[in-house]
């Protein structure tokens, strides 16, 4: 089967940003100030909230509003601190991923439900992005906006014998549906994660599937990160987030004539590579790696389709604070989510945004190759970006 023309104009790719997710609304705004408006974005984790706002609402103005609104805040209230778990458990299974997380990947898979520190209060009456329901609405051309998003997702299929992890993509289009159609499993397919998963009880499927759900289920499914938020369960299935594949970007070069990638920071080493490689069985820095390698590629790759780079690296840093911060709780001996003030979370958010909002201007009005990198390491760059870039 020919692979068809590539049809977008202008691929965004929204890796994550967990509770920072409004600096990709920023981004988003600089793409448009610039004249560079993306036609799709493929988003996973906290993007995908910024991701589902966009395709709903165009208006950046209405964009920034929604972030700073009540309504919002509201949403982000309901995490709480799961009832059944203990800081002492996760503290003790914490020290053995750091030290053991071959080991642990190479026995089944924990628990996901079980070991969630945080739920989210009456999910079980009204989902948690009940905001995104645009059927709710009996207008429901008022999504309106020309952009198309894709969600990135994960499934676990079996627990059996093997555990197989599903990547899933949902997205409402059908031009990026008819487009995918003509794609080959073997160009979508993130080989270095699959090769790097070596564990006899973990295997990463070679292909996607599409998710039957709804955009509300789609946003959630993608921050069900493990030991964060239990999986996603519709329909006697689990879903996982993006973490599985944070940055896909055989996909957006299989869409796009221009591609803006993100620059990400690297996993550390005491909690979110453990955590990923006792879950997943690979190393997520292997794979960052060689996502980050592409800026080794001129400025176009081999099938011309032209990549450009938002630097987030150092996100935590110039973000300390997200939409809510944890504390122990002493009597409990519970981490329990604390949230700021309704005006301290709209100064936060406003941060948030103006952060993507410079990023992207840099982004969008340069063309240097490899990009202004702020915080990189020899875990997160091979050897041979690590040298050009200190050079650079």
């Amino acid at each position: 089967m020919a692979v068809a023309a590539l049809p977008y104009q202008h691929a965004m790719l929204f890796a994550g940003g967990g509770r920072r997710f409004g600096y990709y609304l920023g981004s988003y705004a600089a793409a448009v100030e610039c004249g560079r408006p993306p036609d799709l974005i493929v988003a996973s984790c906290g993007g995908a909230i910024a991701a589902a706002m966009i395709q709903i609402e165009p208006s950046i103005h209405a964009q920034q509003q929604w972030l700073y609104s009540r309504d919002l805040y509201a949403v982000f209230q309901r995490f709480q601190a799961k009832q059944t778990q203990r800081l002492i458990q996760h503290v003790g299974y914490a020290a053995v991923r750091s030290v053991a997380s071959a080991l642990l990947s190479a026995c089944h898979t924990p628990n996901l439900t079980r070991w969630a520190m945080f739920d989210v209060a009456d999910e079980d009456k009204t989902p948690l992005f009940d905001c995104f329901d645009v059927n709710r609405s009996q207008d429901t051309a008022s999504v309106k906006s020309r952009v198309d998003i894709a969600i990135v997702g994960s499934q676990i299929l079996d627990q059996s014998h093997e555990t197989t992890f599903q990547p899933v993509l949902f997205s409402p289009s059908v031009r990026l549906q008819q487009h995918l159609k003509t794609v080959p499993d073997s160009i979508l397919s993130p080989d270095s994660l699959i090769q790097s998963t070596w564990q006899a009880k973990r295997k990463i499927a070679s292909d996607f599937q599409w998710a039957k759900l709804s955009l509300p289920e789609a946003v959630r499914m993608s921050i069900s990160d493990m030991f964060y938020l239990p999986p996603l369960v519709v329909n006697q299935r689990q879903y996982l987030g993006g973490v599985l594949n944070l940055t896909p970007f055989e996909l957006l070069l299989a869409c796009a004539q221009r591609c803006t990638l993100e620059v990400k920071s690297v996993y550390s080493r005491g909690l979110a590579a453990p955590a990923i490689q006792s879950v997943f069985g690979f190393d997520p820095n292997r794979r960052l790696r060689d996502y980050h390698d592409l800026m080794l590629l001129p400025h176009a790759d081999e099938l011309g389709t032209q990549i450009s780079w938002f630097d987030s690296s150092d996100a935590s840093r110039c973000l300390p604070q997200g939409i809510f911060a944890t504390r122990l709780h002493l009597r409990s001996l519970q981490l329990m989510p604390i949230f700021p003030s309704y005006a301290e979370y709209q100064a936060i958010m406003a941060a948030h945004w103006q952060y993507g909002y410079q990023r992207g201007l840099e982004a969008f009005s340069t063309s240097l190759q490899p990009p202004r990198i702020r915080h990189y390491s020899q875990s997160s760059v091979s050897a041979q970006l690590y040298q050009r870039l200190t050079k650079g």
